[in-house]
């Protein structure tokens, strides 16, 4: 009997991961041209597992585990921006302020001269080919030593209907190009929204 209970739970795993790897790389295929300078990980593995998470809670494939994600384990978001970010949704759109202060940014090296902010959406059909899209909105760069200034701002519009994911992201710059090690990029999910009518807006 428990070998037969052991066999059960390693089907459901194995099927559940056939569907969440291939779901793993659609996402991040869709991020790529919005992740240079991050460099190489085990994102698949880990975006899989909180894919996985969700069909063995709910039998669909749902972003809703990748809430608090980090792009980069070793790097969370809060390692390089030393400012709170308030994200709030209301009437269709999802907002970022920052409050930017002179010391706002964790200076790795004596070559980073400013830095940029993105607002990231993740949204759309996981199971269907093509089915996911990503919109974005940028700040300007801002360079180092900040100036204080009252706030920086970001907007995007919602779906309607496909459930998604809110990414900030934050990038340095070496002059006119962007920073080389992988450590002055970082990005994190910030919000979700699960989809259908019993969906969380969950934001942190």
């Amino acid at each position: 009997m428990k070998k037969a209970v052991l066999n059960e739970s390693f089907q459901r795993n194995k099927e559940a991961t056939m569907l969440a790897s291939p779901a793993a790389k659609k996402i991040l295929l869709k991020l790529q041209p919005i992740m240079e300078g991050f460099g190489k990980e085990r994102r698949i593995a880990r975006i899989g597992t909180a894919l996985k998470k969700s069909l063995h809670e709910t039998g669909e494939l749902d972003l809703g585990n990748l809430y608090g994600f980090e792009m980069h384990e070793s790097y969370p978001l809060d390692s390089l921006l030393k400012v709170p970010v308030k994200i709030s949704v209301e009437k269709g759109m999802v907002q970022a302020k920052i409050l930017p202060e002179t010391d706002c940014i964790t200076l790795y090296n004596n070559l980073v001269t400013g830095f940029f902010i993105e607002l990231i959406l993740l949204h759309g059909n996981l199971s269907k080919d093509g089915g996911l899209r990503v919109e974005a909105e940028t700040s300007e760069v801002f360079n180092l030593p900040m100036i204080p200034r009252l706030e920086i701002k970001l907007v995007l519009l919602l779906p309607e209907k496909n459930q998604w994911v809110l990414l900030l992201k934050v990038s340095c710059m070496e002059g006119k190009t962007l920073a080389v090690h992988q450590k002055q990029h970082v990005m994190r999910v910030r919000a979700i929204w699960k989809g259908g009518k019993q969906g969380k807006i969950l934001s942190k």
